[in-house]
């Protein structure tokens, strides 16, 4: 069985933009009718907030930066149909004065899954190696 596609997924955009929009319908029966995504950008063009929406539900993702570095990214989720309720996933990055990744957390709701520490680099910069704690079933579990 061979398919096709139905449309080219890109997007060619000239200069600076503080948003995108892009809304899909699907005409087949049985599938999701429509999936709409929005972008938006700070103006140094970096993504701010993303907004996901279909027949399930909708996520939205925000990030925030600070001297051009990724610092916290929020993603609410919530489903339409009532099944689960809607939960929180974040992230965290921390710096060291030199600007390189030092600390990444990841956890869901109030809920830390993976703390990532003690990266290492080589002198060009370029990681060499981290730690990871992860966080399953409230059990701590040590990675190097």
């Amino acid at each position: 069985m061979q398919g096709s596609l139905e449309y080219q997924d890109t997007v060619d955009i000239k200069g600076r933009v503080t948003g995108v929009e892009r809304e899909i319908t699907y005409p087949r029966q049985g599938s999701r009718p429509y999936r709409k995504t929005t972008l938006k950008f700070d103006d140094d063009g970096r993504l701010i907030e993303r907004f996901d929406e279909d027949s399930m539900g909708v996520s939205t993702a925000t990030n925030v930066w600070d001297k051009g570095k990724l610092q916290n990214q929020n993603v609410t989720h919530h489903r339409n149909d009532g099944k689960f309720p809607d939960w929180n996933e974040w992230e965290r990055w921390t710096y060291d004065k030199g600007g390189l990744l030092s600390e990444f957390k990841a956890g869901r709701d109030k809920e830390e899954m993976n703390d990532y520490v003690n990266f290492r680099y080589d002198p060009n910069g370029r990681p060499l190696g981290y730690e990871l704690y992860a966080h399953l079933d409230g059990n701590l579990i040590h990675r190097k």
